[in-house]
């Protein structure tokens, strides 16, 4: 290890710290003493890694309250703190964390709520999707259909929940004034985050819709996926269902599908 690298060490530890445990002659005293230096600096630091956080989950903080998430916000810093100059990248673990987080126990959905609002972050920041259209089915013959296999779009997520968590989502929205009590027992939902131009949207699948589409991002062949979502709904509009995920460029043809 360098000197630059043990340096940098001893600066990351003496940040999360409370006193100059490695840095004590180092930093020269200016108008304030060192360690007071380092404490304006730290302080800083950790405010601006809260904000960084409150800005991807504004759902969770409303759900929970501006104090008891910056009280999360600190745990999460001391168990998770940013190990990338991209501080887009921050935050990736809160789900994992939420979900383990026992004074957040009484709030089982969190979790998923943060699973969410990650998720559109990260499509927030993706590539844009390429638009498909459905003739790259019509054209295919049709024993190749069933076979077809699709990869889900770049500036995609989906995220299902065995709760409400879109309508929760949109309950908890900061132009919601009174937030409506969402009933928990109305069962699971899956959400599909896309950015098919500018701007994130959520659309909240209807079960048949929801199983296909999983079925297809499992990379199962596409005869498979369509069987499973009509045991679930056999009104189900295939052909306008693939044509709009198509368009929106959720779903690309996989290379390995014959014809593609």
């Amino acid at each position: 290890m360098n000197a630059l690298n043990r340096l940098q060490r001893a600066f990351a530890e003496d940040l999360w710290g409370s006193d100059l445990k490695h840095l004590h002659g180092l930093i020269p005293d200016g108008r304030l003493p060192a360690a007071r230096l380092l404490q304006v600096y730290r302080n800083n630091f950790r405010i601006s890694l809260t904000e960084a956080l409150e800005a991807v989950y504004p759902v969770m903080q409303r759900l929970v309250g501006a104090d008891f998430f910056r009280y999360l916000a600190d745990r999460y810093l001391r168990n998770h703190p940013p190990t990338h100059g991209d501080l887009a990248q921050f935050g990736d673990r809160m789900a994992v964390f939420v979900a383990s987080f026992q004074p957040a126990a009484s709030l089982p959905y969190l979790a998923d709520i943060a699973r969410l609002e990650w998720a559109c972050h990260e499509v927030f920041h993706a590539p844009g999707n390429t638009p498909v259209g459905l003739d790259v089915l019509t054209r295919m013959p049709a024993a190749d259909l069933p076979g077809l296999r699709f990869r889900l779009g770049p500036a995609c997520h989906l995220v299902a929940s065995d709760f409400p968590v879109h309508c929760i989502w949109q309950n908890n929205q900061a132009e919601v004034d009174e937030p409506e009590v969402v009933d928990l027992n109305r069962g699971g939902e899956t959400v599909l985050v896309l950015r098919p131009c500018w701007t994130v949207q959520l659309w909240a699948l209807q079960p048949a819709a929801g199983r296909l589409l999983t079925s297809l991002c499992r990379g199962e062949p596409l005869g498979e996926a369509v069987d499973q979502a009509l045991m679930l709904d056999r009104t189900l509009d295939l052909q306008s269902l693939l044509s709009r995920y198509l368009a929106a460029g959720v779903l690309i043809p996989r290379c390995d599908s014959p014809h593609s």
